[in-house]
């Protein structure tokens, strides 16, 4: 959803919706509180859908290119570990 995404109406009268978040780092739709146990429960997507295989493509598709350059990605932060550069190095460590 959008960030600017408003709160549907809900259609079972006296319950409401709680809010809406835009957060494109989780893969659930909706939380709640279950009543029982009082544990936050999440709905995801089916691991057959074409929206979680789209991603999972991405990814792989990602890593297939990352792995054609691995040696020359592991020479450059083996590189910059060496450097007396400090942000160099810091560099270094986030790419190791």
């Amino acid at each position: 959803m959008s960030e600017c995404s408003r709160v549907p109406p809900c259609i079972v009268p006296g319950h409401a919706w709680g809010d809406v978040r835009h957060d494109p780092q989780v893969q659930w739709l909706s939380q709640w509180k279950e009543n029982i146990n009082n544990q936050v429960k999440y709905m995801q997507l089916a691991a057959q859908s074409s929206f979680k295989g789209k991603s999972d493509r991405s990814k792989y598709n990602k890593a297939a290119l990352l792995c054609e350059n691995i040696d020359k990605i592991r020479d450059s932060y083996k590189k910059k570990l060496k450097s007396k550069s400090l942000e160099t190095k810091q560099l270094g460590t986030a790419m190791w």
